[in-house]
Formats: structure tokens, C-alpha cells, sequence
């Protein structure tokens, strides 16, 4: 209950900050060790791209690039393989977040899309093995998922808070009009058969 109180209240501080915040400087690109370091900068700032964030946490950078729907993500620290990742995705980016999920000592990279007139959100994940080497992570589809989907039209937000990574939608009626109320899922980093994923971890409405 203590999570998802602070989670709700995460989402609500994020995004009053979100709607009021100004530019800030981007001028440094210092990266400190173990820590969190993001720069950003607006489109006319890199006329090839629609997106532009640069992330580093515990050595590792990851600097994530969208023009269109064409993704590309250039990685450096890695002891063994940082080859950039190109990938074609539905929609566009709207965020990039960096954090070490799993607590491995190693960084996760959380890059959220949109598409459509409705927003319909989705997740394009990345853990770094032991600071070697990078590969995907699994995020399972909404319709999947018969508890998420009911109700669901799009509009999704997404935001890290500590070890998880928490979403939330507006939940619509069968006619399809809002319902009023929120639903909001936290997921887990872990383990799978073939590679890492994210697994519905509690699902709540209020």
C-alpha cells in the first residue's frame, strides 16, 4: 500500500513539474559515476531528430535518438560490445528513462512511444549485462493481459519510481466514453527463459 501510495503521488508531482517546467541549461555533459546524468535538447537543437536524450548511470551512456518513427541508440562504457541500436517503431518517442531496475549493479534503459489519435503507449526496454554487453527486454502487450486491457483506450504515462516501473491510463466504458477512474500497474525487471522482461508486478484503480 506504501508503494502504491507513493507511486500515485509520484505520478502527480511528476507531471504538475512537467506541465510548469522551463528550459533549463543543457550546456554541461559531465557524466558522474553512479549517478543519474540527462540532457536534452529540443528538436531545432538537432534538426535530424524529433528526439534527442543522453543518459548515463553507474559508467554506462546511452544517447537515444528518434526521427520519425526510425530509433537509434548509441551506447558507450561497455566493456565488450557498443555497436548502436537501430530499430523501426509505431508512433513516436516520448520519453527516455535510465535506472537499474534489478538492482544488478548494471543500467536499464526505458525508452515510452505513442501512436495514434488515442496515444497508445508502449515500452522499448534495454538491460546492460554485467557492463559488458546490451540486449532487449521484454514488454508484454496490453491485450494480453485481460485485467489491463478491459477498459483500456490509449493515453498511457510512464514514469520509474525506485526498483519499478509504474504506468497509468484513464479507464473507459463500453460505450466509450471516460469512466472517471485511473488504473495504474507496476512492473518488475526479471529473469526470463530467453531474456530479461517486465512482469505486472500489482494492478490498482482509484
Amino acid at each position: 500500500m506504501k508503494q502504491l501510495v507513493k507511486i500515485t503521488q509520484f505520478f502527480f508531482v511528476f507531471f504538475v513539474i512537467l506541465s510548469c517546467q522551463k528550459k533549463t541549461d543543457e550546456s554541461s555533459n559531465d557524466v558522474k559515476k553512479d549517478s543519474v546524468v540527462e540532457t536534452q535538447s529540443a528538436s531545432n537543437d538537432e534538426p535530424n531528430t524529433e528526439f534527442y536524450k543522453e543518459l548515463s548511470l553507474q559508467g554506462i551512456t546511452f544517447i537515444v535518438k528518434a526521427n520519425g518513427n526510425q530509433l537509434t541508440v548509441q551506447l558507450s562504457g561497455l566493456e565488450i560490445s557498443n555497436e548502436t541500436i537501430s530499430k523501426t517503431i509505431e508512433g513516436y518517442v516520448t520519453g527516455a528513462e535510465i535506472e537499474d531496475l534489478n538492482s544488478d549493479g548494471s543500467p536499464d534503459l526505458f525508452i515510452y512511444t505513442s501512436d495514434g489519435e488515442n496515444k497508445f503507449g508502449n515500452v522499448i526496454a534495454f538491460s546492460v549485462n554485467n557492463k559488458k554487453s546490451v540486449s532487449d527486454v521484454n514488454y508484454p502487450k496490453t491485450s494480453e493481459n485481460k485485467e489491463i486491457n478491459n477498459g483500456y483506450n490509449g493515453q498511457d504515462q510512464f514514469t520509474v519510481v525506485e526498483n519499478t516501473l509504474a504506468r497509468r491510463f484513464p479507464i473507459f466504458n463500453t460505450d466509450g466514453k471516460p469512466s472517471g477512474k485511473t488504473r495504474q500497474i507496476e512492473y518488475n525487471l526479471v529473469e526470463g527463459e530467453a531474456s530479461r522482461q517486465l512482469i505486472v508486478n500489482n494492478v490498482s484503480e482509484y
